[in-house]
């Protein structure tokens, strides 16, 4: 129970506390290559909610978006390509029920472009040092609401009942065999 405190748990609990997704939905979550982000990709995929994965470029791209598709990522772009895909305008898929924000600045911006009406921009990190944006169209038209996310508070507002509880569901749905833990080298 220990590995799962920390980041399974924070995807856990953004993953179910913020709306009731169904198998379908579809969230979206710059960061991807984060373990909150690699926890978030494996947890949804149990949960058969479609993901698209958001990374900065950089050297040995192609790699990692093979690794994060083996652990269950369903699309996985960098910030430009989100920029310019069509993934969402040919409704290939859905819009995000839920945005899933780590870094701030642009990129929250882009993610948050990719919600649906009402949907959620959750975000639980700030990794550029840049405030959260949001295009204006995405407040008046599409009325998407904003919310932060401290696995900290969580803990401190549950009782060691609830927490032991949600740790043990996380710990059944993740399947042990499979679940890889992200280790930083």
């Amino acid at each position: 129970a220990a590995m799962l405190k920390i980041n399974p748990s924070t995807a856990y609990l953004m993953l179910k506390t913020f709306t009731s997704l169904s198998p379908g939905d579809v969230v979206i979550q710059n960061g991807a290559n984060s373990g909150v982000g690699r926890s978030l990709i494996q947890i949804a995929r149990s949960m058969d909610i479609t993901t698209v994965n958001v990374i900065r470029k950089r050297e040995g791209l192609e790699d990692l978006k093979r690794d994060l598709s083996s652990l269950g990522a369903d699309h996985v772009l960098t910030e430009e390509e989100l920029r310019s895909t069509d993934l969402f305008k040919s409704q290939r898929i859905s819009k995000a029920k839920l945005a899933f924000n780590c870094v701030g600045g642009a990129s929250s911006t882009e993610i948050g472009k990719c919600l649906e009406f009402r949907g959620k921009h959750i975000t639980y990190g700030g990794m550029s040092m840049k405030p959260v944006t949001a295009a204006t169209s995405s407040l008046i038209f599409k009325d998407i609401s904003f919310h932060g996310f401290w696995l900290s508070r969580w803990f401190e507002e549950h009782s060691a009942e609830e927490a032991s509880h949600m740790l043990n569901t996380l710990q059944i749905s993740l399947n042990p065999t499979s679940y890889r833990h992200h280790l930083i080298k």
